[in-house]
Protein backbone atom coordinates (compact mmCIF):
# COMPACT_ATOMS: atom_id res chain seq x y z
CA UNK A 1 0.00 0.00 0.00
CA UNK A 2 1.70 3.37 -0.98
CA UNK A 3 2.04 5.77 1.64
CA UNK A 4 1.08 9.00 0.94
CA UNK A 5 1.06 10.98 4.22
CA UNK A 6 3.23 13.63 4.79
CA UNK A 7 3.64 16.36 7.33
CA UNK A 8 4.54 20.50 7.89
CA UNK A 9 5.98 22.71 9.98
CA UNK A 10 5.26 26.69 10.92
CA UNK A 11 6.96 28.98 13.60
CA UNK A 12 4.75 31.80 11.83
CA UNK A 13 1.21 31.27 13.19
CA UNK A 14 0.33 33.03 16.49
CA UNK A 15 -2.97 32.56 17.82
CA UNK A 16 -4.27 35.10 20.61
CA UNK A 17 -7.33 34.94 22.30
CA UNK A 18 -9.04 36.96 25.37
CA UNK A 19 -12.24 37.13 27.74
CA UNK A 20 -14.91 39.56 26.96
CA UNK A 21 -18.22 39.93 28.22
CA UNK A 22 -20.68 38.25 26.54
CA UNK A 23 -23.83 38.87 24.88
CA UNK A 24 -27.50 38.72 26.20
CA UNK A 25 -28.80 35.83 24.58
CA UNK A 26 -32.40 34.84 24.04
CA UNK A 27 -34.03 33.51 26.90
CA UNK A 28 -37.90 33.00 26.66
CA UNK A 29 -39.81 30.23 25.79
CA UNK A 30 -38.22 28.38 28.13
CA UNK A 31 -38.88 24.63 29.56
CA UNK A 32 -36.17 24.76 32.31
CA UNK A 33 -36.17 27.89 34.24
CA UNK A 34 -32.88 28.58 36.65
CA UNK A 35 -33.32 30.58 40.17
CA UNK A 36 -30.33 30.97 42.22
CA UNK A 37 -27.05 32.67 42.92
CA UNK A 38 -23.45 30.74 43.04
CA UNK A 39 -20.32 32.25 43.39
CA UNK A 40 -17.00 30.87 42.00
CA UNK A 41 -13.95 32.01 42.89
CA UNK A 42 -12.55 32.02 38.83
CA UNK A 43 -16.22 33.02 37.50
CA UNK A 44 -17.35 35.41 40.07
CA UNK A 45 -21.29 35.24 41.52
CA UNK A 46 -24.18 34.45 38.95
CA UNK A 47 -27.95 35.44 39.62
CA UNK A 48 -30.57 34.11 37.80
CA UNK A 49 -34.41 35.01 38.09
CA UNK A 50 -37.24 33.92 36.11
CA UNK A 51 -40.27 35.64 34.90
CA UNK A 52 -43.63 33.43 34.79
CA UNK A 53 -47.26 33.86 33.47
CA UNK A 54 -49.85 31.92 35.13
CA UNK A 55 -52.99 31.39 32.83
CA UNK A 56 -56.29 29.59 32.96
CA UNK A 57 -57.37 25.85 33.45
CA UNK A 58 -60.31 26.93 31.15
CA UNK A 59 -62.19 29.86 29.83
CA UNK A 60 -65.47 31.45 31.48
CA UNK A 61 -64.20 30.17 35.63
CA UNK A 62 -66.91 30.57 38.10
CA UNK A 63 -65.49 29.89 41.25
CA UNK A 64 -68.54 29.53 43.51
CA UNK A 65 -72.21 30.08 43.42
CA UNK A 66 -73.64 33.68 43.38
CA UNK A 67 -75.31 33.56 47.07
CA UNK A 68 -71.84 32.03 48.68
CA UNK A 69 -69.15 34.09 49.99
CA UNK A 70 -65.36 33.48 48.74
CA UNK A 71 -62.38 33.81 50.55
CA UNK A 72 -59.10 32.57 50.48
CA UNK A 73 -57.41 30.29 52.44
CA UNK A 74 -53.93 30.39 51.07
CA UNK A 75 -52.90 31.08 47.77
CA UNK A 76 -49.10 29.02 46.47
CA UNK A 77 -46.69 29.13 43.82
CA UNK A 78 -45.90 25.52 42.88
CA UNK A 79 -42.61 24.99 41.12
CA UNK A 80 -41.08 21.32 40.13
CA UNK A 81 -37.51 21.13 40.06
CA UNK A 82 -35.50 19.41 37.58
CA UNK A 83 -32.16 19.81 38.60
CA UNK A 84 -29.27 21.92 40.87
CA UNK A 85 -25.76 23.19 40.45
CA UNK A 86 -23.74 24.10 43.46
CA UNK A 87 -23.80 23.38 46.97
CA UNK A 88 -26.81 21.28 47.16
CA UNK A 89 -27.25 21.45 50.99
CA UNK A 90 -27.20 25.63 51.03
CA UNK A 91 -30.63 27.69 52.37
CA UNK A 92 -32.06 29.79 50.38
CA UNK A 93 -34.50 33.03 50.17
CA UNK A 94 -36.37 33.35 47.40
CA UNK A 95 -39.27 36.14 46.91
CA UNK A 96 -41.87 36.97 44.46
CA UNK A 97 -42.95 39.81 43.01
CA UNK A 98 -46.08 40.81 40.89
CA UNK A 99 -44.85 41.97 37.39
CA UNK A 100 -46.56 45.23 36.60
CA UNK A 101 -46.20 45.91 33.07
CA UNK A 102 -48.02 43.28 29.91
CA UNK A 103 -45.93 40.47 28.83
CA UNK A 104 -46.49 38.98 25.40
CA UNK A 105 -45.87 35.74 23.70
CA UNK A 106 -45.01 37.90 20.62
CA UNK A 107 -42.09 39.59 22.23
CA UNK A 108 -38.70 38.71 22.50
CA UNK A 109 -37.37 38.27 25.95
CA UNK A 110 -34.15 38.38 26.74
CA UNK A 111 -31.18 37.52 29.10
CA UNK A 112 -30.66 41.39 30.21
CA UNK A 113 -34.64 41.86 29.95
CA UNK A 114 -35.89 44.46 32.33
CA UNK A 115 -39.49 43.94 33.43
CA UNK A 116 -40.96 46.21 35.83
CA UNK A 117 -42.60 44.79 39.23
CA UNK A 118 -44.09 45.76 42.12
CA UNK A 119 -42.42 47.08 44.81
CA UNK A 120 -43.70 45.02 47.66
CA UNK A 121 -42.81 41.67 47.97
CA UNK A 122 -45.81 39.26 47.22
CA UNK A 123 -44.54 35.98 48.55
CA UNK A 124 -41.02 34.98 50.36
CA UNK A 125 -39.58 31.63 51.84
CA UNK A 126 -36.40 30.38 53.03
CA UNK A 127 -35.27 26.63 52.51
CA UNK A 128 -32.78 24.24 51.62
CA UNK A 129 -33.86 22.36 48.30
CA UNK A 130 -35.01 18.84 48.26
CA UNK A 131 -35.36 17.38 45.16
CA UNK A 132 -35.41 13.31 46.06
CA UNK A 133 -38.25 13.57 48.22
CA UNK A 134 -42.24 13.74 47.11
CA UNK A 135 -44.39 16.79 48.33
CA UNK A 136 -47.90 15.51 50.24
CA UNK A 137 -50.33 18.40 49.33
CA UNK A 138 -54.02 17.87 50.57
CA UNK A 139 -56.75 18.77 48.03
CA UNK A 140 -60.13 19.99 48.45
CA UNK A 141 -62.72 17.47 46.66
CA UNK A 142 -64.94 20.32 46.89
CA UNK A 143 -67.91 17.90 48.33
CA UNK A 144 -66.73 18.89 51.74
CA UNK A 145 -63.60 16.46 51.95
CA UNK A 146 -60.01 16.60 50.67
CA UNK A 147 -56.82 14.01 48.85
CA UNK A 148 -54.07 13.37 50.14
CA UNK A 149 -51.83 13.60 46.53
CA UNK A 150 -47.79 12.98 46.50
CA UNK A 151 -46.51 14.98 43.70
CA UNK A 152 -42.86 15.00 42.68
CA UNK A 153 -40.13 17.42 44.32
CA UNK A 154 -41.13 20.92 44.05
CA UNK A 155 -40.99 24.37 45.64
CA UNK A 156 -44.06 25.62 47.20
CA UNK A 157 -43.95 29.81 47.77
CA UNK A 158 -47.05 31.02 49.60
CA UNK A 159 -48.35 34.10 48.67
CA UNK A 160 -50.41 37.80 49.67
CA UNK A 161 -54.35 36.24 50.18
CA UNK A 162 -54.99 39.33 49.35
CA UNK A 163 -54.16 38.80 45.37
CA UNK A 164 -55.88 35.02 46.01
CA UNK A 165 -59.33 37.36 46.89
CA UNK A 166 -58.91 39.63 43.90
CA UNK A 167 -59.01 36.85 41.73
CA UNK A 168 -62.08 35.47 43.38
CA UNK A 169 -63.52 38.35 43.15
CA UNK A 170 -63.93 37.85 39.31
CA UNK A 171 -65.82 35.00 39.69
CA UNK A 172 -67.79 34.58 36.44
CA UNK A 173 -66.60 38.03 35.26
CA UNK A 174 -64.71 39.64 31.89
CA UNK A 175 -61.28 39.36 34.07
CA UNK A 176 -61.76 35.16 33.59
CA UNK A 177 -63.21 34.55 30.63
CA UNK A 178 -60.00 33.69 28.47
CA UNK A 179 -56.26 34.51 29.09
CA UNK A 180 -56.32 37.61 27.38
CA UNK A 181 -58.62 39.04 29.82
CA UNK A 182 -56.84 37.11 32.82
CA UNK A 183 -53.21 38.44 32.16
CA UNK A 184 -54.90 42.24 32.33
CA UNK A 185 -55.48 41.42 35.91
CA UNK A 186 -52.21 39.22 36.44
CA UNK A 187 -49.47 40.58 34.48
CA UNK A 188 -46.89 37.57 35.37
CA UNK A 189 -44.98 36.73 38.66
CA UNK A 190 -40.50 37.30 39.29
CA UNK A 191 -39.18 34.95 41.30
CA UNK A 192 -35.59 35.90 42.40
CA UNK A 193 -32.97 35.09 45.19
CA UNK A 194 -33.12 37.68 48.09
CA UNK A 195 -29.90 39.92 47.90
CA UNK A 196 -26.70 38.13 48.71
CA UNK A 197 -23.77 40.77 48.88
CA UNK A 198 -22.14 38.92 51.43
CA UNK A 199 -21.68 35.86 49.70
CA UNK A 200 -18.51 34.08 50.20
CA UNK A 201 -16.47 32.01 47.35
CA UNK A 202 -18.27 28.73 46.16
CA UNK A 203 -21.50 29.26 48.03
CA UNK A 204 -25.48 28.95 47.62
CA UNK A 205 -26.73 27.04 43.97
CA UNK A 206 -28.55 27.55 41.21
CA UNK A 207 -32.15 25.80 41.15
CA UNK A 208 -33.29 24.35 37.76
CA UNK A 209 -37.44 24.46 37.30
CA UNK A 210 -39.53 22.32 34.71
CA UNK A 211 -41.52 25.60 34.20
CA UNK A 212 -43.74 23.23 31.21
CA UNK A 213 -44.93 20.76 33.85
CA UNK A 214 -48.11 20.07 35.06
CA UNK A 215 -47.15 20.44 38.65
CA UNK A 216 -45.64 24.04 37.88
CA UNK A 217 -48.38 26.60 38.54
CA UNK A 218 -50.38 28.78 41.17
CA UNK A 219 -52.92 27.59 43.18
CA UNK A 220 -55.44 29.34 45.40
CA UNK A 221 -56.97 27.31 48.40
CA UNK A 222 -60.20 28.82 49.44
CA UNK A 223 -63.50 28.25 51.08
CA UNK A 224 -67.20 28.95 49.84
CA UNK A 225 -69.38 29.90 52.16
CA UNK A 226 -73.16 29.94 52.07
CA UNK A 227 -76.51 29.82 54.62
CA UNK A 228 -75.55 26.55 55.11
CA UNK A 229 -72.41 24.71 54.61
CA UNK A 230 -68.77 26.24 53.89
CA UNK A 231 -67.05 24.20 51.93
CA UNK A 232 -63.25 23.72 50.43
CA UNK A 233 -62.28 24.38 47.50
CA UNK A 234 -59.00 25.04 44.99
CA UNK A 235 -58.28 26.46 41.36
CA UNK A 236 -55.61 25.98 39.52
CA UNK A 237 -53.41 28.55 36.99
CA UNK A 238 -51.08 26.59 34.93
CA UNK A 239 -47.84 27.79 33.65
CA UNK A 240 -47.40 25.64 30.51
CA UNK A 241 -46.21 26.30 26.87
CA UNK A 242 -48.83 29.15 26.40
CA UNK A 243 -47.39 31.38 28.82
CA UNK A 244 -44.52 33.86 28.73
CA UNK A 245 -41.42 32.55 30.65
CA UNK A 246 -38.42 33.62 30.38
CA UNK A 247 -34.62 34.25 32.56
CA UNK A 248 -32.80 37.13 33.75
CA UNK A 249 -29.52 36.73 34.26
CA UNK A 250 -26.61 38.97 35.93
CA UNK A 251 -22.94 38.75 36.31
CA UNK A 252 -20.42 40.18 39.01
CA UNK A 253 -16.35 39.52 38.04
CA UNK A 254 -15.21 41.14 40.97
CA UNK A 255 -12.18 39.61 43.17
CA UNK A 256 -12.07 36.70 40.75
CA UNK A 257 -10.00 35.55 38.24
CA UNK A 258 -12.07 36.30 35.11
CA UNK A 259 -12.01 39.62 36.05
CA UNK A 260 -8.25 39.76 35.96
CA UNK A 261 -8.39 38.29 32.87
CA UNK A 262 -10.80 40.99 31.79
CA UNK A 263 -8.39 43.18 33.13
CA UNK A 264 -5.28 41.82 30.84
CA UNK A 265 -4.14 43.35 27.77
CA UNK A 266 -4.72 40.56 24.36
CA UNK A 267 -0.83 40.16 24.21
CA UNK A 268 -0.04 38.62 27.64
CA UNK A 269 -3.65 36.51 28.53
CA UNK A 270 -2.29 33.26 29.18
CA UNK A 271 -5.87 31.83 30.34
CA UNK A 272 -8.82 32.66 28.43
CA UNK A 273 -12.84 32.01 29.73
CA UNK A 274 -16.03 31.10 28.98
CA UNK A 275 -19.03 30.52 30.95
CA UNK A 276 -22.92 29.93 30.40
CA UNK A 277 -25.93 31.88 31.94
CA UNK A 278 -24.82 34.77 29.37
CA UNK A 279 -21.90 35.20 31.24
CA UNK A 280 -18.18 35.84 29.41
CA UNK A 281 -16.54 34.60 26.40
CA UNK A 282 -13.24 33.74 25.02
CA UNK A 283 -12.46 35.45 21.51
Amino acid sequence: VENNSEASFTDSLTVVAKTEIGDTILADKISTGIVGVFKDSVFGKSTASIYVQPLLSSNSLVFGAADEVLSTDSIVLSLQYSGIYGDKLSSHTFNVYRVDEELSSSTSYYSNSTIQIQSSILGTKTFSPNLDSTVTVSIPNGIGGSNQVNLDPQLRIKLDNALGDEILAESGMTAVSNDESFIQLLKGLKITPQDTSTLGFNEKSLLYFALTSSNTKLTIYYTATSSSASISKSIDFPINSSSVRFNAFSHDYSNSEVEKSLQSSINDSLFTYTVAMAGVQTV
